[in-house]
């Protein structure tokens, strides 16, 4: 195969830029592309070689001559690169396998636990011995038009997609690129061996010079033939799978790099700091004979010593221009072309000893906040065997020996540069010694982009500053070769600057203490668009609370923070995203934070149903009416009634409460209303209880059902004390909000041997309308498999108690099997360190705290280290309208997070709980919304409703 670019330092006119590649005699090239030959060369017998040999060499003297006599930048450069597949990328002399490494949040780790993941990676380096391997740290613009189309197509397949779905999505996508977000990914190929020199026998070796100088032949009569033997590919391809399974079984978990994604990087290099295609359109089978496959095309002008210059056609110029001038042309023309300025700078002196617990790794530095724009990575290292890599250093130290000696008998000082390499050269000495340590050889270099050369040259200077100032490291920025450094970032491309000066020898551990998969990047890559993390570069966060249980993790999510924090925001916005796609959702929301949804239907959400539980829906929440089976029944009517009871109970009043139960659970059409009339007449031989001098069931049974008939009498008791029923069904693909109007919530903490008979109610209401949910939302139906979310505001009312925790469990249990995610909202992230319920957080997002074990609690959920530097972390959260929180996704990555809505101001206000000095409350909860029976909404403020 064979690939082109346009030449070192020609540019030439527009009018006569051509588009084929490779073309015989042309002096610009517009393309990089891979393509292979449409035959395979006929055949030659030995005679007829030795009949030709005399006449070829002339020719190729005579070539040679002439080419002696062209300007260089007459003919088109060759790159390296030959065939491509999903496994290997086979280049004109060496074979390379591509993987990509997962990114890792390093952040909040301590310095031993950073230690740890430097250790490891050093470890699994270890493992490539006597290769070379090629780092590629790139900063990819965010595909955004292809995330949104597969949230809605996925949206699409649920047959309930929330009529506002596209405006949002268009809404997001726009304020995504007005944020120029980008992704960053490392890449890591491995060279697995030079081409050619397999084991094919004496005769191949012995005619491998003559076959060498047909090959120069052909390339100089344009008949090179490029296509890559079957057999080759097998063989590579089997050392290449070797290598893969060793490095997604290690400390990296490397995934392979498929042949589309290893073109991209191709393209990526040829659109820097501007708008990126979506890819090669290559095809998914491996490259073939008679193929022309394209990888990117673009303008690369070399004539600048400082840097080079690419430029890129406006693929939506035609576009771009017609909707410029639709709006009356206001503001600047589109732009026909993009033109940026590239330049390599390389890692040049490293300090004697990096302390990894004083300053980030070094390779992580260029991701900085500090900087306002987006620095790539590439290197080339060769990782040496200890013994191969003894001789070398022996002959090092040997030579800075003498050079100190030679100062010495001249009487003069030595320099420092000299004395600095005896120490380095005996360091190393000793390290190979001692610990049998591969050594790595070769050159890290960071390129930077910029639009003009002004800008170019003010970033630059300020990554050389900032790598100075913060890591001890020098970088330089060289003249003349800046088109060799950049070419050498390409895959599979040969080292063609031959500088010595750029080579260096570290150790394994200098080398991975870079680190250089550490991001701030967390969550998953396809779920909804939730905000912004605040460290580092900043990436974008997508979050599907379903994307845990459809990956077979636990589907919970905590939201933890005091009032004021943010929970409740985030809350909210989870659950508007969620059911904007047509996921059935229930919101319990016992304060009525979250009735601003509500008012969302119209112009986003649909059909949103809200439940103001009350007067108005009598025997909603009897425990007889939300079990299927009568055994179920009665276990749930014992549990309210212990709820409502509270403490320990006496042997016979809890014999006569469970008697009563049982009772009633047998007769026909049973309610809890009718155990409270059965315990006031005191009726034991239905009861199955004979009164014995000992027991006082008469007794037990009349002070229960007095104790019960007061809270049945209380405003709420009517939901679950009542001589009739009510059944509600949710509405499929659609949201419910849950509220409890008058409902009185003990304050956080409070020992339940002192809460009051309303907050008793109060509780067990909230387990009720958990096991409401429960059943409304089809956990017990197995068959059902369509997407389900559950939302418990004030989640610890439920967690605090054993009947609540069970229940958290059996609700998570079942939600990673019935594709339904939980999100608990809690004040205190104490309330949900109960084994039951920790086990069932994947992700866990928590705001400000100041109660010291608050904050010890919040970093036990994180599963972060309870030091000084995490607890001033959480303690120093913003709040406000610019809240903040620590995020800990479903892979345990752990970053800074800010809830973004700022792009729709509307739905920030019917968010909004914040009290003003002005009006009062803002948000929409305080609204008067009126509703039917099924919760429909009909009015609001006088309004009629959707």
């Amino acid at each position: 195969m064979v690939c082109r670019l346009s030449p070192a330092s020609i540019r030439p006119p527009k009018a006569h830029r051509t588009r084929s590649c490779g073309a015989p005699g042309a002096r610009a090239c517009t393309g990089t592309g891979v393509a292979t030959a449409s035959g395979k060369s006929k055949p030659m017998t030995i005679v007829l070689l030795l009949l030709v040999a005399g006449a070829l060499v002339v020719a190729l003297q005579q070539g040679r001559r002439t080419l002696a006599g062209v300007t260089r930048h007459d003919l088109p450069e060759r790159l390296s690169a030959r065939y491509l597949d999903d496994c290997v990328l086979l280049t004109d002399t060496d074979a390379w396998t591509w993987m990509e490494l997962p990114t890792l949040s390093v952040d909040f780790l301590t310095p031993d636990e950073v230690d740890a993941v430097i250790e490891n990676f050093s470890t699994a380096l270890a493992g490539l011995r006597d290769t070379t391997i090629h780092l590629k740290v790139v900063h990819r613009p965010n595909q955004l038009h292809e995330w949104a189309g597969a949230l809605y197509r996925r949206a699409e397949a649920t047959g309930h997609a929330a009529p506002g779905l596209s405006s949002l999505l268009l809404a997001e996508q726009q304020h995504l690129y007005e944020l120029d977000t980008h992704t960053k990914r490392v890449f890591l190929g491995v060279r697995l061996g030079e081409r050619g020199r397999s084991n094919t026998g004496w005769l191949r070796t012995s005619v491998r010079p003559l076959l060498g100088f047909l090959r120069t032949a052909e390339e100089l009569l344009a008949s090179v033939d490029h296509t890559v033997p079957t057999a080759e590919i097998r063989r590579w391809t089997s050392a290449a799978d070797a290598i893969r399974r060793t490095l997604a079984a290690g400390a990296l978990s490397a995934r392979p790099a498929d042949q589309e994604t290893v073109a991209g990087l191709f393209v990526h290099a040829l659109h820097p700091e501007m708008p990126t295609p979506n890819g090669p359109d290559v095809p998914a089978q491996p490259f073939g004979p008679g193929t022309v496959e394209q990888l990117g095309e673009g303008y690369v002008d070399a004539t600048h010593s400082r840097y080079v210059v690419v430029t890129q056609p406006n693929a939506d110029y035609a576009v771009q221009c017609a909707e410029w001038r639709q709006d009356g042309e206001v503001g600047p023309a589109p732009e026909r072309e993009f033109v940026t300025y590239v330049a390599s700078v390389s890692v040049g002196r490293f300090p004697r000893a990096i302390d990894t617990t004083a300053q980030p790794p070094w390779l992580e530095l260029a991701d900085s906040a500090a900087l306002a724009f987006n620095v790539d990575v590439s290197a080339r290292w060769t990782i040496t065997p200890p013994h191969k890599a003894a001789k070398d250093v022996a002959k090092r130290l040997q030579a800075a020996a003498d050079q100190q000696k030679h100062y010495a008998e001249a009487g003069a000082v030595a320099s420092v540069e000299n004395s600095d390499a005896l120490v380095s050269a005996v360091d190393l000495d000793a390290e190979i010694s001692r610990n049998r340590t591969p050594l790595v050889y070769g050159a890290a270099r960071m390129i930077v982009s910029g639009y003009t050369p002004e800008e170019l040259t003010e970033r630059i200077g300020q990554l050389r500053e900032l790598y100075r100032t913060y890591a001890g490291i020098e970088l330089h920025w060289t003249d003349h070769d800046q088109l060799s450094l950049w070419l050498e970032q390409l895959p599979g491309e040969r080292v063609r600057s031959k500088v010595r000066a750029y080579r260096q020898i570290h150790e394994l551990r200098t080398v991975a203490a870079g680190l250089p998969t550490a991001s701030s990047r967390i969550s998953d890559t396809q779920g909804p668009y939730l905000g912004l993390t605040t460290r580092g570069s900043g990436e974008v966060v997508l979050f599907d609370p379903l994307f845990a249980p459809q990956h077979n993790k636990p589907p919970g999510v905590a939201i933890i923070g005091s009032p004021g924090g943010g929970k409740t925001f985030t809350a909210n916005t989870i659950t508007f995203k969620t059911a904007m796609r047509g996921v059935t959702s229930v919101l319990i929301d016992p304060k009525g934070d979250a009735k601003g949804l509500s008012l969302l239907g119209r112009d986003y959400l649909g059909d949103v149903r809200m439940l103001e539980l009350g007067a108005n829906l009598p025997g909603l929440l009897d425990p007889f009416g939300m079990a299927e089976s009568r055994e179920e029944q009665t276990l749930l009517a014992i549990e309210t009634l212990k709820l409502l009871l509270g403490g320990e109970m006496a042997d016979v009043r809890e014999s006569v409460m469970m008697a009563s139960v049982k009772a009633v659970a047998h007769a026909p059409q049973p309610t809890l209303r009718k155990v409270l009339d059965l315990l006031l007449s005191g009726d034991l031989e239905r009861m199955g209880l004979n009164e014995s001098p000992e027991a006082h069931y008469g007794a037990a049974a009349n002070a229960l059902g007095h104790y019960l008939d007061v809270v049945s009498a209380l405003p709420l008791g009517i939901l679950c004390f009542s001589p009739d029923t009510t059944e509600i069904k949710l509405t499929r693909g659609r949201l419910t909000i849950i509220t409890l109007a008058g409902l009185s919530l003990p304050p956080a903490g409070t020992d339940p041997d002192r809460y009051t008979y309303e907050q008793r109610l109060s509780l067990t209401l909230m387990y009720l309308v958990t096991h409401f949910a429960r059943r409304a939302l089809g956990l017990h139906d197995i068959h059902r498999t369509d997407p389900r979310m559950l939302v418990i505001d004030e989640a610890w009312m439920i967690t605090q108690t054993q009947q609540g925790a069970q229940l958290v469990e059996a609700v998570a249990r079942m939600g990673r099997s019935r594709n339904t995610a939980l999100v608990l909202v809690s004040q205190n992230g104490r309330d949900l360190l109960d084994e039951a319920v920790l086990n069932c957080l994947s992700t866990v997002f928590v705001f400000r705290a100041s109660d010291p074990g608050e904050i010890a609690a919040d970093l036990e959920l994180l599963g972060l280290a309870d030091t000084e530097a995490n607890r001033a972390r959480v303690l120093q959260l913003p709040v406000g309208r610019h809240s903040e929180a620590l995020m800990r996704d479903s892979d345990g990555r752990v970053g800074q997070v800010r809830i973004d809505l700022s792009h729709m101001p509307d739905v920030v206000l019917a968010f909004d709980s914040t009290p003003t000095e002005r009006d009062g409350p803002t948000q929409a909860a305080a609204r008067r919304i009126a509703t039917d029976r099924s919760g429909r909404v009909l009015a609001v403020d006088g309004e009629e409703g959707t």
